[in-house]
Order: structure tokens, then C-alpha cells, then sequence
């Protein structure tokens, strides 16, 4: 069985047009994708966004990865379902290591 895997980006306000990227890319693997540009109140910082734009689609889904705005989908052969599809059934939360910045800095 395919995972059902959706992936979430956006922001408020929309900054990028990445989300062409990202629902392009769902598209092409047949997942779902959701642009979450509404406003949240009560956020302590912008970052935050993505905590209640998840939790809006996590039940309607196995899986459910989140794409920052200012990310981009660089290689569409890469299936993103394959790093969840061996997870074992009792693991609820998922997250990758931020790439490191050879010269140092934001990454």
C-alpha cells in the first residue's frame, strides 16, 4: 500500500511563489498539497505558522511533511514517501537534521 503522504507549505504573509514548486511536485507524485497563507493570531513568532497549518490536514493523512516557503523541491525524481515508508507504526513524529553550513551561518 502507498503511503498517503501530503505535503504543507505557506506562510502570512505569502512571501515566495514556492508553493508553484511544491504543488507541482505533488503533483507529479500524486500526493496531496496544501498552500496555508491564513492568518494565525496569537503566534509568538512567524516560525510557529507551520505547527497549526499541519495540524489542519494531520488526521486526513499517514504522513504529512512540512516544506518551509523559501524551500524548493530541486530533484522530482526523489520520492519523499520513501524516508517514512519503513517507519514503524507506533512513531508519530519524523524529523530531518538541518544541513550544515560549510562556511558557517544560517542554513
Amino acid at each position: 500500500m502507498a503511503v498517503n503522504l501530503a505535503i504543507v507549505s505557506g506562510g502570512y504573509p505569502t512571501r515566495y511563489r514556492s508553493h508553484i514548486n511544491h504543488d507541482l511536485y505533488a503533483r507529479m507524485h500524486d500526493m496531496a498539497f496544501y498552500q496555508d497563507s491564513n492568518r494565525y493570531e496569537g503566534l509568538q513568532t512567524p516560525h510557529f505558522h507551520k505547527i497549526p497549518a499541519v495540524l489542519r490536514v494531520l488526521e486526513q493523512h499517514d504522513w504529512v511533511l512540512w516544506i518551509d516557503d523559501d524551500g524548493f523541491f530541486m530533484d522530482f525524481e526523489q520520492d519523499m514517501r520513501r524516508f517514512v515508508s519503513d517507519v514503524p507504526d507506533n512513531v508519530f513524529f519524523v524529523a530531518c537534521r538541518s544541513p550544515i553550513n560549510p562556511q558557517g551561518g544560517w542554513t
